[in-house]
């Protein structure tokens, strides 16, 4: 979230500096010359400058609004795809919990008596076959001959 957040906050920053200097381009100053003005008490003459701010032609103005209009477009754009590009995190991650989720039931009932009793000793195995296990379930004989073959190997 905060790296989502600085990178929008970067963008944004980049477009009003951007936005800041092509409203400044905008402007530009012509220095023409002033009248003539005397010194009092000699005959020297001094030429003053004076400074006229004027805007740029029609055409120019036209080219940097659009400039303008491009660049906050994009903002936008970057910014929608930064926080889009979350959602999509987010549902990934929520399509892995559910594929966990998946591989939990397919676990059968069958299958997780199977594996509790591979893990039994003997003494236990002989416990739950006087409880008399289902027929159709693997019979304790012959859980404890695989578990003997698995130990051999």
């Amino acid at each position: 979230m905060r790296e989502r957040m600085l990178a929008t906050l970067g963008i944004w920053a980049a477009a009003a500096f951007s936005v800041d200097r092509l409203l400044a381009a905008l402007r530009y100053t012509v220095w023409t010359e002033g009248a003539p003005q005397t010194i009092p008490g000699t005959t020297e003459q001094i030429v003053t400058q004076i400074a006229n701010t004027q805007f740029v032609d029609g055409g120019m103005q036209i080219a940097i609004f659009v400039i303008l209009f491009l660049a906050l477009c994009c903002a936008m754009g970057a910014t929608i795809a930064i926080w889009e590009s979350a959602k999509n995190d987010v549902s990934e991650r929520q399509a892995v919990a559910s594929a966990r989720e998946s591989e939990k039931i397919k676990r059968t009932r069958e299958m997780r008596v199977k594996r509790l009793l591979s893990v039994m000793d003997e003494e236990e195995l002989a416990e739950l076959e006087a409880q008399h296990l289902n027929e159709d379930e693997m019979t304790v004989a012959q859980l404890m001959q695989q578990k003997r073959s698995t130990r051999e190997m």
